[in-house]
């Protein structure tokens, strides 16, 4: 009997983890990184959908109509979501972010190596992960 119940909180512990680490689609209203060049992502809001995705106004006021394939939310991934090899968004600069692949895991902190080959360490909560698709 012991066995059954521990199988059983072991499951649903499980499927709490899976919900967790689900991305939602993108909607109108939600905060999200948006990819402005090749190299630099900043922060904006969704306002409504446009005919390559979502039009998007930055935090700047600039507005762009984006993709999903160029889109992050604007949530911290969850610890077990992010595996070496990943990729995510790091920060770049002053209030951008730039794309990265995690090389590594040390503590708390996630080493990743940008696209030009330069690295970094940063928080989980630093780390956006970008949008692929339906959930």
């Amino acid at each position: 009997m012991r066995r059954i119940i521990s199988l059983f909180f072991i499951y649903l512990n499980l499927c709490f983890a899976a919900a967790c680490d689900r991305i939602e689609p993108l909607k109108v209203g939600d905060a999200v990184w948006a990819q402005w060049t090749p190299q630099l992502w900043y922060r904006g809001r969704i306002e409504a959908p446009c005919a390559r995705g979502f039009k998007i106004r930055f935090d700047a006021q600039d507005e762009k109509c984006s993709p999903p394939a160029e889109l992050a939310k604007d949530i911290t991934p969850t610890r077990a979501t992010l595996d070496p090899g990943m990729a995510v968004l790091a920060p770049g600069g002053p209030d951008s972010y730039r794309r990265a692949k995690v090389i590594a895991e040390s503590g708390w902190k996630y080493e990743v190596e940008f696209e030009d080959g330069s690295r970094g360490s940063f928080s989980l909560k630093e780390l956006r992960l970008p949008f692929a698709g339906q959930p």
